[in-house]
């Protein structure tokens, strides 16, 4: 099968690990793309198998001019490789599917990979294509209860993880400044309100009280970091609370 992979960018986070993960996987049956707008992990995409194309897709809202540049760009593309379903995964490329779907008449899933605000226009354009593929089923009840998507054409799928890749990158507990009997907890993800690294924190500063072999582990950057780093060192928690640094 000839597959079409959209996503916004392929810089750091967790929709482009998705996507080229995804490509990878599809690759070794299948003649698979992904369309973005590059980024400092395109390089990831190399050797997979699979191919990229670029194309100007880079913003957030989805009546710039730049969604159609990239529909410029990909429709004579779609029709030349012969791509038979198109995977988009963000509202804007969700857009873009949905134009190129009628353009040129190519199949096309959504991925939902979080909650989106259920105002009147998102219902009212829900883009879910053929399918909509939700990365857990908690998001799964938020397409059909809030954004009104049809219980029928959601299907949930977890995020897979290629382990093969993060062998090279196995640290032991020395390397992390823990010792034999630590209880670690770890939070890996974009340093952003959204992802509740504040809220772990809090409940770590509880939870530490009642045992003292705890420890926690932030690994990822964001622009709240230096923010979360302060709140770490207002709680006199700077020895039990770490920053992992990922090569």
């Amino acid at each position: 099968m000839n597959i079409l992979i959209l996503t916004t960018h392929l810089n750091a986070g967790g929709v482009s690990r998705y996507a080229i993960d995804l490509a990878r996987a599809l690759s070794s049956d299948n003649r698979v793309w992904i369309a973005s707008s590059g980024g400092e992990w395109a390089g990831k995409i190399s050797g997979s198998g699979a191919g990229l194309k670029i194309i100007p897709i880079n913003t957030k809202s989805i009546i710039s001019i730049k969604v159609f540049f990239s529909l410029f760009i990909l429709a004579p593309f779609v029709r030349k490789q012969k791509i038979e379903i198109i995977h988009a995964n963000t509202r804007v490329t969700q857009f873009l599917a949905f134009l190129l779907s009628k353009i040129c008449r190519v199949a096309y899933v959504c991925g939902f990979h979080g909650f989106y605000k259920p105002h009147a226009f998102r219902k009212m354009l829900k883009f879910e294509g053929l399918k909509s593929i939700a990365v857990s089923h908690a998001v799964g009840d938020h397409l059909v209860n809030d954004l009104e998507i049809d219980k029928n054409k959601v299907r949930v799928v977890y995020n897979g993880i290629d382990v093969k890749e993060f062998e090279s990158q196995k640290r032991g507990r020395e390397g992390l400044s823990l010792e034999k009997g630590d209880i670690t907890l770890g939070v890996l993800g974009r340093i952003s309100q959204e992802k509740g690294h504040f809220l772990a924190l809090n409940a770590f500063s509880i939870l530490n009280k009642e045992n003292a072999r705890l420890r926690l582990v932030f690994s990822g950057s964001g622009k709240l970091k230096n923010k979360l780093i302060r709140a770490v060192r207002e709680m006199n928690l700077e020895k039990e609370v770490s920053f992992l640094s990922l090569p």
